[in-house]
């Protein structure tokens, strides 16, 4: 396992921290932006928070199959589906949202918490692929700073937009942009640095 010192060295340790913060701002947006999102283009704030706890509820119910598959499969490919799908369906929700489609508005609301549902368990496991698990608290402390920087600013980003623009959607857009460029980052990846980081450090 890499020490602090050494996962700082790597490339993939960047790499890592911009993917999960572009793909993961999207649930903190989500979260806090809905009821805004939703009341602003007419609907009622009893059905935004429906579609919270229609997106919470697979998020829930489908974190055993992720599980399952990430005991199964390679979890580079199952962390760019899980950002991948997210973002698809924030796209999704949008335009169902423009169009008042309920039935669409609740399929990609239901869709956004199945890629919810991975985004945790499958980061910590890509986490530990990479760097181990001896030292895996004090590396993953070295990025939760970018994490929460991230995970606090979307929001706010994302209220400032509308009270300058007038309207949510081209920022939910973007967000679900970052959410599925961040999905190709990790699937870009490359296979170790662990092997390679612990040979510069013995040389040095």
């Amino acid at each position: 396992s890499l020490t602090r010192q050494q996962a700082l060295r790597t490339p993939t340790f960047y790499l890592l921290v911009v993917a999960f913060g572009m793909s993961q701002v999207l649930i903190p947006v989500v979260l806090f932006q809905t009821i805004p999102f939703m009341t602003d283009a007419g609907y009622s704030r009893a059905t935004a928070a429906l579609m919270i706890t229609l997106a919470s509820v697979p998020a829930l119910v489908t974190k055993p199959v992720w599980g399952w598959l990430i005991d199964r499969m390679n979890p580079k490919p199952l962390g760019a589906v899980s950002a991948i799908l997210s973002g698809a369906a924030l796209i999704a929700i949008v335009f169902s949202v423009q169009a008042r489609s309920d039935i669409w508005e609740y399929a990609a609301f239901m869709l956004l918490g199945v890629g919810w549902g991975g985004m945790i368990p499958i980061q910590e496991v890509i986490w530990g692929t990479y760097f181990g698990r001896r030292h895996l608290g004090s590396v993953r402390s070295a990025a939760l700073p970018f994490a929460l920087i991230l995970g606090a600013g979307g929001p706010l980003a994302v209220a400032r937009y509308q009270d300058v623009v007038g309207s949510y959607d081209s920022a939910f857009l973007f967000v679900a942009g970052m959410s599925i460029v961040g999905g190709l980052l990790i699937l870009s990846l490359p296979r170790h640095d662990r092997h390679r980081a612990q040979g510069r450090t013995q040389q040095a």
